[in-house]
Formats: structure tokens, C-alpha cells, sequence
């Protein structure tokens, strides 16, 4: 599924934006 593998990247990228804010 070409939506099932957009959801995971976003969820993929939203990770690690929190992990950068995190580090901040």
C-alpha cells in the first residue's frame, strides 16, 4: 500500500523531531 508506506515515513520523521527537541 502505497498510503500504508506514507503513514509509516511520517510517523518515521515525526520521531525523530521529537528526539531532536527532545535533545534540546
Amino acid at each position: 500500500g502505497n498510503s500504508r508506506d506514507t503513514l509509516l515515513l511520517r510517523e518515521s520523521l515525526l520521531r525523530g523531531v521529537f528526539k531532536l527537541l527532545d535533545l534540546k
